[in-house]
């Protein structure tokens, strides 16, 4: 008689997407993630600051408190802790696994075989099921979570590498277009609503982070939020970031992980520049 017997141990794996945000695009998400209403009941304290126009764009710029609460860990922005200047929100974007554009942009076609196939390796499937990832850098089988919030769409938006487009939730027709700079990071993040706004995002307005060692033993790279750098509407009227930002509102964040423990953040080295 042949009696087979698998077991796995408990072997915790550091999870990867561990990138903090810039107390002003937390203060910003905030009202992405717990939006003001009457079912949230948080109430809208709001303060007009002033009216960016030029020709048929028009973009209002608020002093917002938001008084769902305040954690211990919580870091003020610039203009106080809770309060948030209102624009236009960055997109922001939650790895799962490696940056897309590192991933499912680059190694799509490894996904469907790597489903389909009968592996023998286990531990590998525990790997893939935990990490999102299987043979470390060749592929990544999670997209990362897009956040964005116009005038036109307020949601989530996801890669699809089966056909190489971008899938909405909710579901709207709006254009995504992507630009990458030379060290294959996304650049920019090109947004044109249905009525012909185009919404330009990133470029010198970004927060990037830097992993050391994790799953590869290489420096990880990536960027974790783009912020508004252009309106341009079918008059051809624009507005740009100067016209929205103040001296410390846009800044790049560089974040190293010294210990990649989740439990031993505060041995994390974290470095504003302005």
């Amino acid at each position: 008689m042949l009696i087979y017997s698998l077991g796995f141990s408990q072997i915790f794996k550091d999870p990867r997407n561990i990138f903090p945000f810039t107390p002003e695009t937390s203060s910003l998400l905030k009202y992405q993630e717990t939006p003001v209403s009457n079912y949230t009941g948080v109430p809208n304290i709001s303060i007009p600051i002033y009216t960016a126009k030029s020709g048929s764009v028009e973009v209002p710029i608020t002093l917002s408190y938001h008084a769902g609460g305040v954690l211990v860990s919580d870091i003020a922005s610039s203009v106080g802790l809770g309060w948030s200047i209102n624009t236009v929100a960055p997109i922001t974007r939650k790895t799962n696994g490696y940056t897309d554009e590192n991933g499912v942009m680059k190694h799509d076609d490894n996904i469907e075989g790597f489903l389909n196939s009968n592996l023998a390796n286990q531990q590998l499937r525990l790997n893939m099921a935990t990490n999102g990832l299987y043979n470390e850098a060749i592929a990544d089988l999670m997209p990362d979570e897009f956040s964005l919030s116009i005038n036109d769409f307020s949601g989530s938006f996801f890669y699809n590498p089966k056909n190489k487009k971008n899938v909405t939730f909710p579901m709207s027709d709006i254009k995504i277009d992507y630009s990458f700079g030379n060290t294959n990071q996304i650049k920019t993040i090109d947004i044109k609503t249905t009525n012909g706004t185009k919404y330009i995002f990133g470029e010198d307005g970004t927060e990037t982070y830097n992993l050391i060692g994790s799953i590869s033993t290489s420096n990880y790279f990536g960027t974790n939020a783009w912020k508004i750098k252009k309106i341009e509407a079918t008059d051809n009227s624009n507005i740009t970031r100067s016209a929205l930002s103040h001296n410390s509102y846009f800044n790049i964040i560089h974040f190293s992980f010294i210990n990649k423990n989740i439990y031993e953040l505060d041995k994390c080295e974290c470095h504003y520049f302005t």
